[in-house]
């Protein structure tokens, strides 16, 4: 439940800044999903989740900060 209302604040955020709010916390529980009830390599990907997303993020943040000084 926690994620679906955060993942609707994603769809439904205004500006870039909450956009990326919503999508950084969206993030935490499928971290959890996937560590908590994933398949037997859970921990390899979980550790594999969290370095794409985290990868994209900061250059999501990159850009964020790029298009606000310009």
């Amino acid at each position: 439940l926690i994620m679906e209302g955060l993942m609707n604040g994603v769809f439904a955020a205004l500006d870039a800044v909450l956009f990326y709010v919503f999508w950084e916390a969206m993030l935490i529980p499928m971290f959890l999903i996937i560590g908590i009830w994933g398949g037997p390599r859970r921990v390899y990907a979980t550790i594999k989740f969290f370095l794409y997303t985290f990868l994209g993020s900061v250059f999501m943040l990159v850009a964020l900060i790029y298009m606000y000084f310009q």
